[in-house]
């Protein structure tokens, strides 16, 4: 996430934003886009995110586990009223690093479909996924490259017959967020370019994130964060 500072609650408000009279703002006939609504720990883990539709309705709600390391272990997805609709578990190697996620079934059996493997060489990030079906089989792959800050610069996606379905890179500022990603999908000859600019608090940490989309199009996601007392 990219947190700087003791983080204890982030609100996020998103939506489409018009030029008007030069301005970019929101116009009233836009509705809110997205809504949530994340908690950390006191220790800087993630706990929990609410998601809310348009009209702030709660949709669903992600509650996430942690093992002696202070590792992601399990996360529990609900939706309205708390009735549950998923379970998810963390899987991780001897060096700590993160080799499989995968859902859980209500016995406790793994869940095969949308199952993912992490691959490592000699960086402590993964440098291939490899996503299965519900029969086991290998469905995408996915090839990582990052910069010396260990921040994604490229990733790129294949079938199961090592045809490439797209390409995405991905540029930063000094705060380690993106603001650049172009991404190409060859088979289909399309393209797509997205620009993103911050404004700050005096932790670092971003408050609003405009995106644009061919100077045209905008948008933005507010961000009120509250932070632990020391």
């Amino acid at each position: 996430m990219n947190l700087k500072g003791p983080v204890m609650m982030i609100e996020n408000a998103s939506y489409t934003a018009k030029e008007i009279q030069g301005q970019i703002m929101r116009s009233e006939d836009l509705p809110w886009t997205g809504y949530e609504l994340t908690y950390l720990s006191a220790t800087g883990m993630l706990d929990s995110i609410v998601y809310f539709s348009s009209e702030r309705e709660p949709e669903a709600r992600e509650i996430i586990s942690h093992d002696d390391s202070d590792r992601m272990s399990e996360i529990i997805i609900y939706e309205p009223y708390d009735s549950l609709k998923g379970r998810g578990r963390f899987v991780y190697n001897e060096k700590d690093q993160l080799v499989e996620f995968h859902g859980v079934n209500d016995d406790g059996t793994k869940i095969l479909a949308d199952r993912v493997e992490s691959m490592y060489k000699d960086l402590p990030k993964p440098y291939r996924n490899n996503r299965y079906d519900n029969t086991g089989s290998l469905d995408t792959y996915y090839i990582y490259t990052y910069n010396d800050n260990l921040e994604l610069i490229k990733d790129e996606t294949y079938d199961i017959h090592d045809l490439l379905l797209s390409t995405t890179t991905y540029l930063y500022n000094d705060h380690g967020d993106i603001i650049r990603m172009e991404s190409k999908y060859p088979s289909y000859n399309q393209e797509s370019l997205y620009t993103f600019t911050y404004d700050y608090d005096k932790w670092g940490n971003w408050i609003k994130k405009t995106r644009t989309t061919d100077s045209t199009s905008f948008d933005i996601t507010e961000r009120k964060i509250t932070y632990y007392e020391k």
